[in-house]
């Protein structure tokens, strides 16, 4: 799933049980709000415990637009 645009992209690879792996992205114009999210998404029970790694499954990608 993709939410809202930018330039900016904090993408958090999700598992829920057995099925696969899906990436939900969210876009931000501001490298700061993006920012803001991914370290939100860092802390070790923000996804209710289920990242064990704390940042493991996040990343903050700035994209290449033509």
């Amino acid at each position: 799933m993709v939410r809202s645009e930018g330039r900016y992209a904090v993408v958090h690879w999700k598992k829920v049980g057995r099925s696969p792996v899906y990436a939900d992205v969210e876009l931000f114009d501001d490298l700061d709000e993006a920012t803001e999210m991914y370290e939100a998404m860092s802390e070790p029970f923000y996804c209710g415990g289920s990242c064990r790694n704390a940042g493991g499954r996040h990343r903050l990608v700035k994209l290449v637009l033509p």
